[in-house]
């Protein structure tokens, strides 16, 4: 077994919800943190989600408001967390402004 501790996903979601990691096959993983960066200059928010889009798969609070960039700092949030998953398991995101928001994931990967 091989466990990789590293940045699962880095990607900007959109304003729909869809998909950001997928476990990869035959490997389980454990999620210990999650970044959410406002480069934009309003207010917005985040929403995260593990395995669907329902109310008791949100991750956190559910939609959350990460403050804007105020020219010397970007807004920022972390989730410092511990979800195992399995193969094919999702974490799914949408934010409230399209290219406002950073995510990263970062985690372990066992295989």
């Amino acid at each position: 077994m091989a466990y990789v501790y590293k940045l699962l996903a880095q990607v900007i979601p959109g304003t729909s919800i869809a998909t950001v990691y997928t476990v990869p096959g035959l490997t389980q993983a454990i999620v210990r943190q999650i970044n959410v960066i406002n480069v934009g200059v309003s207010e917005c928010y985040i929403e995260l989600f593990q395995n669907g889009a329902a109310t008791v798969n949100k991750i956190g609070r559910g939609r959350t408001r990460v403050p804007g960039n105020d020219g010397t700092y970007d807004g920022a949030i972390e989730y410092d967390c511990y979800y195992t998953m399995s193969t094919a398991d999702t974490i799914r995101a949408s934010a409230g402004i399209s290219n406002a928001i950073v995510l990263d994931i970062w985690g372990l990967e066992i295989s």
